[in-house]
Formats: structure tokens, sequence, C-alpha cells
């Protein structure tokens, strides 16, 4: 049998009374969510409007302090102005009062010169005596003609006697002349053989340096019983080569760092301490610093090896003399055969 259950409107639950809760909490949210939003943006919108009121305040305190600067420029401008028109007007007021105390002892000086003109005039005799005059003009005159006609006849003796004795001077002066000019013909002669000596000498050293560094490569490569074992003389080479090395290497940096503080002098001369630019003068010494060439190291030549093994003790003179005498005994003997034909044009030599 079917059963059914009659449900009237109104039994279960109300619609209007159930969802009322429902909606004031949906809204009560909405609205609290907003509210927040309001704040914060409003927070915001003071956070701005403070951060714009602190820089109007900062510029106008930068404006106020860059004011201040310039007037206190201007203040100093204008002290210095002053002083140099106060020297400028105290220079003018010595320059008159020098002015008018040489003006005054020129007065002064100049009270008596008419009197003084005077006297100086009659003292020099241009208020003469008539008969004084005639003396002067008439008999001093032909005294005067007379004793230079007696002048002139001893001096034309005195001439003949001086030419006389010049003219054996000069004949004197030429023969020792004469005598300097062979003395200087057989300076120069000798200077020119001293002179052909001394080149002569200078290429009879470069061929014995040579004929050196010749005896080292043979002593090193070629005798029949080495002097030292070659790892030894390879060592050596490579110490010497590495000495050299850092040897150009501490010439390198010392000669960096003289370039380095002559440009920091350089870029610095006639700047002031304000308007130097770190990075612009860290750039022109780096520079300069990297235009500096690294010197070369020489090549290590057997001479140089041979020295250093001598002086290490690494070989003997008597070892050396051995190797050589049992070298040229084999040589002489043609049990010898060089590898290189050039190596048989040096020894032949």
């Amino acid at each position: 049998m079917d059963a059914t259950t009659q449900i009237e409107p109104g039994d279960l639950f109300d619609f209007n009374f159930e969802v009322e809760p429902i909606l004031e909490v949906l809204v009560g949210k909405t609205l609290e969510q907003g509210y927040m939003e309001v704040l914060e943006e409003e927070e915001l919108a003071e956070m701005r409007a403070h951060q714009e009121h602190f820089e109007q305040i900062r510029n106008a305190e930068l404006v106020a302090t860059q004011r201040m600067e310039a007037a206190e420029i201007r203040k100093m401008e204008e002290k210095e102005r002053r002083l140099a028109q106060e020297r400028e007007r105290l220079e003018r007021e010595r320059v008159v009062r020098e002015k008018v105390a040489a003006s005054t002892f020129a007065r002064g000086y100049l009270n008596g010169i008419v009197t003084t003109v005077f006297d100086r005039l009659e003292r020099k005799g241009f208020f003469y005596d008539p008969v004084e005059r005639e003396v002067e003009n008439v008999f001093m005159p032909w005294l005067k003609d007379e004793t230079l006609k007696k002048i002139r006849n001893d001096i034309l003796m005195r001439q003949l006697v001086v030419s006389l004795v010049k003219e054996a001077k000069d004949l004197r002066e030429a023969q020792i002349r004469e005598a300097q000019e062979k003395e200087e013909r057989q300076r120069k002669a000798l200077e020119e053989h001293a002179a052909r000596e001394a080149a002569a000498m200078a290429k009879l050293q470069e061929d014995i340096r040579e004929g050196i560094e010749r005896k080292a490569s043979l002593i090193l490569r070629e005798l029949p019983e080495p002097v030292a074992p070659p790892e030894v003389v390879d060592g050596v080479r490579s110490e010497l080569q590495a000495k050299a090395e850092e040897a150009c290497t501490a010439a390198w940096e010392e000669a960096k760092a003289k370039v380095l503080e002559e440009a920091k002098a350089e870029f610095r001369s006639g700047k002031e301490e304000e308007e130097i630019d770190e990075a612009e003068e860290e750039a022109f010494v780096a520079a300069a610093v990297e235009a500096v060439p690294k010197p070369e190291a020489q090549g290590i030549t057997d001479r140089d090896v041979l020295s250093a093994m001598l002086e290490s003790g690494a070989v003997s003179k008597d070892g050396i003399v051995h190797g050589l005498a049992i070298y040229y005994l084999a040589e002489a003997e043609g049990k010898l055969v060089p590898q290189d034909p050039t190596e048989e044009e040096d020894k032949k030599e």
C-alpha cells in the first residue's frame, strides 16, 4: 500500500526567517572588507602626502642651505674686494706722499740754483779776461803745433825702430808656428795610430769572447766524457733563465710603480682636491701602467751555464782540463767525426 506524508507550507522552515542571519553575515563581512580596504587606501594616501610634505621640507632646507652658502660666498668675495680696494687706496696714498715729498725736496733744492749757476759759469770761464783769452786762443795753439811737429819726428823714429823689432818678432813667431804645426801633425799621427790599435784591440776582444763562447759550447756538448750529466746542465740553465726572468719581472714592477707615481702626480697637477675624479684618475693611471713594456729576459748562453757551474762547484777546472785533453787527443788521432759541417769549420778556425 502506498504511504504518503502531507507537509504544509511552513512546516519544515521559513525561508524569509532562515535566510536573514545568512544575509546579515554576508553583508557584514562584505562591509567589513570594504571598510578595511577604504582604511588601507586612506592610510596609503596619508603616507604619500606625508612623504611629499617631507620632500618639500627637505627641498626647502636644501634651497635655504644653498642660498646661505651663496650668501657666504658673496660675503667672502665682497670682503676680498674690499681688502683689495683698501690695499689700492693705501698704495695710492703712499705714491701721493712720495710725490709730495719729492716736490717739497725739489722746491727746497731749486731755491738757490740761480746763484749757483752763475757761480759755476764764472768758474768755468764764460765771463773771461780778453788778454787771457788771446793767450789761450793764439799763443797756446802755436806752441801746441810746434810741439806736435817735434813729437811727430820722435814718433817716426820710434815707429821705424818698432817696425824692425816687429819684423824680427814675426820671423821668430813664424818659426815657432812652423814647429807647432809639425808637432800637431806628429800628434795627429800618434792619435790615428792609437785609434787603429784600439779598434784592433776591440776586435781582438770580440774574437776572444766568441772563442770563449764556442769553447763553452764544446765543453758542455761535445766532450767524449761529459763534465756533468745533461740533466745537471739543463737544471743550471733553467735556474739561470728563471733568475733572468725574475730580474726582468722585478725591473718591470719597479718601472710600473714609478710610472704609477708619475701618472698620479701628472693627473693631480693643477687640480684641487675637490675637483679630482677618482674613477677618471684610476683610468688614467691604469692606462699609463698598462703602457709600460715588459722587458724580455736575455737568452742564457753556454758560457753563462759553465760559469755558474764552476761557481757552484758542479764541475771542476781539473775535470774540464781532463775532458779537453781527451777531446783534442781523439781529434788529433782522427777518432772524432763532426756531426755538422759548420762545427768542423769552427773547430778549424
